[in-house]
């Protein structure tokens, strides 16, 4: 199967469910690893941001190494 359709379910998920912060984090590593690393670096840093408003600093740090 293509990277391009997996990264397609994920993204469709993703619109049902906006703040699922664990399948932001899966559609980010599908597109890291489809080289899409702009899009996976947004995808991370919104988990970040979502993490650090959750009062989570400790998770948003983990995020983004």
């Amino acid at each position: 199967m293509s990277a391009k359709r997996p990264i397609r379910d994920l993204e469709r998920d993703l619109k049902r469910e906006p703040q699922n912060l664990a399948l932001r984090l899966t559609l980010a590593a599908a597109y890291r690893e489809a080289g899409r690393t702009g899009d996976a670096v947004e995808l991370y840093r919104t988990v970040a941001r979502a993490y650090l408003e959750q009062g989570r600093p400790g998770q948003a740090a983990a995020v983004c190494k």
